[in-house]
């Protein structure tokens, strides 16, 4: 059956119309997202590694945990963790309340854990940002594949590429 002349008109002014507001902001580049901050390491402080270090199973399931500290200058400090929120955990998933999650207050981004079979490597989760920002917005998304095994990205904004290049870290005493 063909359809009437008109309504080929309506389909495409309305796809048009949802592409334009679909795609209006897509150069839109906000320089105030945690991949524009030039923070270059992150230090943990108060026996954190080891606490992690601690409690890290290499067999799984995947664990999450908010980080507690502030951001100065070109460092992360980090001086705390709290368990974060989950929905459900596996070996090889963690689905948590909120996505991105930890975003409290004084949290500067989460770590989650990746039993060791699974490597250090970000899956597709790791590396999309797919839930609303709120503030305190995540600067870094740390994975833990092991003892003292442990890497920091740049928190990806929307739209925004993911850092393959992760920070550097060290553990202050």
């Amino acid at each position: 059956m063909k359809r009437p002349y008109n309504v080929r008109y309506v389909l495409f002014f309305v796809i048009g119309i949802f592409a334009g507001l679909l795609f209006a902001n897509a150069g839109h580049w906000d320089a105030k997202k945690p991949n524009h901050i030039p923070y270059d390491h992150v230090i943990f402080e108060n026996g954190i590694v080891a606490q992690l270090n601690d409690i890290y199973d290499p067999k799984g399931p995947e664990s999450l945990y908010c980080l507690i500290g502030t951001a100065q200058q070109q460092s992360i400090i980090v001086d705390n963790i709290i368990e974060g929120s989950t929905v459900k955990t596996g070996n090889d998933f963690l689905i948590f309340d909120e996505d991105p999650p930890c975003q409290i207050a004084g949290s500067v981004g989460s770590l989650h854990t990746h039993p060791t079979e699974r490597g250090c490597e970000p899956s597709l989760d790791d590396m999309f940002t797919f839930g609303e920002m709120h503030s305190p917005e995540p600067l870094i998304n740390v994975i833990q594949c092991g003892i003292n095994e442990i890497r920091i990205f740049r928190m990806p904004g929307k739209r925004e590429e993911f850092d393959f290049d992760p920070l550097v870290w060290e553990e202050m005493k």
